[in-house]
């Protein structure tokens, strides 16, 4: 079966309706065990390479830090550098250009992989075993990038598995979109699915896009008639007010993993404040090595709750946290406990004070909240009587931290480094280093206006964005108030801007992380890179509508490709296909829908917590549950459950800050003196590539978007093409790996696909032979261009630092191409 990767940029502007344009210092070996283990080894070594193996380039450090990591150095001395500096070994080159731009003059970097080396097939020395042996901090890439070798090295190092840091296990790494196809190689069936492959199934695949599975429901409250409507995904069928509810204009939101959809319903009179719950009838079973899909009609959970004013909702390690204004009551339910239970669950309530309040789970046992002001029980509606700041406390309701104080809080959300909560003064960041909590405040900058006249009250995070989106509220004379525009908040540098005038009606974050939509009063969706808040697309999603507090407004989730609208004004809900750029379902529910939740299974993987490409929070605040529904599992990293993943992270630069931060942390917390120093140095080196990723897309502007389809040596350059929009349509070898060989019915295959897309060039790679990519170039009348892949270039290439690789890489691919 072919595969073929489609990836749209967005590019140019439509106006049609529906187009979206502590190291252990002891040695570890004695001298004579280790004069003998190393002799041993190199006798083993000698005799790999006697036997056939193609490592025959000896094993070299790496190259010396660049004049670019003496200028990271520089910029982090503040924290007064001392002591004997941290031994780290690296797997590979690039990861140990970071470490030194990280490190600087505090580590001694060793680097097993040489330039020009091919991670995949490399084979260590003695010497690296020793580093290994005595390293404070390894740090490799993992995701079975080494895998061949690895493994024996930390074996025969002796290698406490502390020590060893997979930096890939932290950058939610992409699922191998053809792992299909490399177990039919690997079985021998590489016949067959070439002449799947000689199909033609772009459309198809499209539509599938990375063999995502969506199947579920959508729960639609309505913000005039007390009830819940049902839009059933796979057959199309609408059920129209199917479920009561207390009362009209509720909120509907997914349970972490969507098996759920909890309804907060508030209404005027005292019974009508309810917090429903609803089994969303789609979800995922374990089964030996496998897991089946149960599909049963939605129906009403057993589980009730009596709260007044149930208003603040987050999904957070597996937990909904709900903030009942009146009692103030936190309401922690536990996703899995709840479906485990056989009888009545009781959730867990702590009282906090009443409040207009905020809480969330922020990490394993601990819930971030609120505190009261004193004047709230006597002028509850009173706009300026909000919380007064934030505190840590257990599920018993012990103080853990006091973070302070946020006058006029309004609005919470979260990310993987913490959550952030809106302040009279300011962006307040709270997140937990080296086991301990620690609060930083953000000002708003002098450009947002003075004193008491602007706030940010409304927050949308993302699991695997870096930044955070803000709707603010302005303040005219110190009098509420009129909402503001849309700012971005930096709360790795500490900074805030704004990037749209304009206030959102309603706004999700894309499933990746990568994309922020916000929907305005226009009827206008707008599209913005969440790395940098720049507007990359628009499409006119519903009609101009009014902005009215107390009135509905449409509302947006995000599935998957599927962005779901519900549009009061026209009772309807619509599908909106976030890669084909345009509406393609439109379902007439009747009514006003004003609030919607996705209950299902969305994922390509088949593992069970599925549900997690919709990102609806509180109020719109946005939720990651992709990742924290997993924490209970005991899997820090659990999107591994999801099968094999792809190592090459190092072409997406804000993955790679992800990588540099963690490194940062690593090092922090084997030196905690000069802390300070290696994270400086991180948010140095993080502007760098944030400067590189936008160099590169403006680059890649100048390739036609029908002119980005890239045929490589490997399936290297997954990570390229899913951010820069392009689209993967070939693989020489049709593998992660650079050791498969591939079959000639294969390689007839992709010769056809380059012809029929009219290929201009064939992306190779300096670590992997050119032999098969020349004789398709050949073929076809393709050209080959060598890219660095695997490893930098040699000492004066342009390419021996992970900048100039990828800057060498990305010229040669526009050069190419445009």
């Amino acid at each position: 079966m072919r595969m073929i990767l489609i990836f749209i940029f967005p590019y140019g502007l439509e106006r049609k309706r529906g187009m979206l344009t502590v190291r252990d210092r002891s040695i570890g070996f004695g001298p004579l065990a280790r004069a003998l283990t190393v002799g041993l080894l190199m006798f083993g070594v000698a005799l790999l390479v006697a036997c056939g193996g193609d490592q025959d380039t000896p094993t070299t450090e790496a190259p010396q830090p660049t004049a670019a990591a003496e200028s990271a150095t520089v910029a982090g001395e503040g924290a007064t550098p001392s002591g004997p500096p941290i031994q780290v070994v690296a797997t590979t080159n690039f990861v140990a250009d970071w470490v030194r731009e990280v490190g600087g003059e505090r580590v001694e970097v060793f680097g097993l992989l040489p330039a020009g080396g091919d991670p995949h097939s490399f084979q260590p020395g003695a010497r690296d075993v020793a580093r290994v042996a005595d390293a404070d901090v390894v740090f490799t890439v993992r995701l079975e990038l080494e895998a061949a070798w690895l493994e024996d090295l930390l074996h025969s190092a002796s290698a406490d598995e502390s020590r060893i840091v997979a930096l890939g296990d932290v950058v939610d790494p992409l699922e191998f979109a053809e792992a299909g196809m490399h177990d039919d190689h690997a079985d021998d069936h590489a016949d067959d699915h070439a002449d799947d492959h000689a199909d033609d199934h772009a459309d198809d695949h499209a539509d599938d896009h990375q063999g995502e599975m969506t199947v579920g429901r959508l729960l639609v409250a309505d913000s005039a008639e007390a009830h819940l409507s049902v839009i059933d995904l796979s057959t199309d069928d609408v059920d129209s007010g199917v479920f009561e509810v207390a009362a009209p204009g509720a909120t509907v939101y997914p349970s972490p993993t969507h098996r759920y959809g909890i309804v907060l319903a508030r209404g005027p009179e005292d019974d009508d404040d309810r917090i429903h719950v609803f089994d969303g009838g789609v979800f995922l079973v374990p089964h030996g090595d496998h897991y089946d899909l149960v599909q049963e009609p939605v129906s009403r959970h057993a589980l009730e709750i009596a709260e007044e004013q149930p208003i603040h909702y987050v999904n957070t390690y597996g937990w909904t946290t709900i903030f009942a204004d009146t009692n103030g009551h936190v309401i922690l339910i536990n996703e899995q406990d709840l479906t485990d239970s056989t009888g009545d669950y009781e959730p867990i309530v702590l009282e906090v004070g009443p409040q207009h309040g905020a809480a969330l789970v922020i990490s394993e046992g601990h819930v971030a909240v609120s505190t009261p002001h004193p004047e709230y029980a006597e002028n509850p509606g009173f706009w300026n009587i909000l919380p007064e700041g934030v505190e840590v406390r257990t599920f018993g309701n012990e103080l853990v931290f006091d973070a302070g104080a946020c006058s006029r809080l309004h609005g919470e959300s979260h990310n993987a480094h913490g959550a952030v909560f809106g302040c009279w003064d300011g962006t307040l960041f709270l997140h937990a280093h080296d086991g301990e909590y620690e609060r930083e405040l953000i000002p708003y900058p002098p450009e947002a206006g003075e004193y008491g006249e602007f706030a940010i009250g409304q927050y949308f995070g993302h699991h695997h964005s870096e930044h955070f989106f803000g709707q603010s509220t302005l303040f005219p004379g110190g009098e509420c108030c009129v909402q503001g525009g849309v700012w971005l908040v930096d709360v790795g540098h500490g900074e805030m801007s704004e990037v749209f005038p304009e206030p959102s009606a309603a706004a999700a974050f894309s499933s990746d992380g990568g994309t922020f939509y916000m929907l305005a009063a226009d009827g206008v969706l707008r599209a913005f890179d969440a790395h940098d808040g720049e507007l990359i697309g628009t499409m006119q999603l519903v009609d101009p509508f009014e902005m009215v507090f107390g009135s509905p407004s449409p509302a947006i989730v995000v599935v998957g490709d599927m962005m779901y609208v519900a549009d009061p004004n026209s009772g309807h809900v619509l599908g909106v296909h976030l890669t084909h750029m345009e509406i393609e379902e439109e379902w007439h529910v009747g009514g006003a829908p004003s609030s919607l939740a996705f209950v299902g299974v969305a994922d390509s993987g088949g593992a069970p917590d599925q549900g997690h490409d919709d990102h609806a929070d509180h109020d719109d605040h946005a939720d990651h549950d992709d990742h924290d529904d997993h924490a209970d599992e005991g899997d820090g990293h659990a999107h591994h459950h999801h099968g094999t993943h792809d190592p090459h992270f190092w072409f997406d630069p804000i993955r790679v800050k992800i990588a540099v931060n963690e490194i940062a942390a690593r090092l922090a917390a084997i030196d905690p003196e000069n802390a300070d120093f290696y994270r400086q140095n991180a948010s140095e080196y993080g502007k760098k590539l944030d400067e590189l990723h936008a160099w590169t897309r403006e680059q890649v502007s100048a390739v036609a978007p029908e002119r980005r389809l890239l045929v490589t040596s490997h399936d290297s350059l997954s990570y390229f093409a899913e951010l820069y929009g392009f689209e993967i349509v070939g693989l020489v070898i049709p593998s992660l790996a650079t050791d498969v060989e591939p079959s000639a019915a294969h390689i007839a295959g992709l010769v056809d696909v380059i012809r029929e897309h009219n290929v201009p060039a064939l992306f190779g790679e300096t670590t992997v032979s050119d032999k098969l990519a020349q004789a398709v170039a050949r073929e076809t009348g393709a050209t080959v261009v060598q890219l660095y892949s695997g490893s930098l270039g040699e000492e004066g290439s342009g390419a021996d630092t992970y900048l100039g690789m990828v800057r060498s890489n990305v010229e040669r691919i526009v050069e190419a191409l445009k």
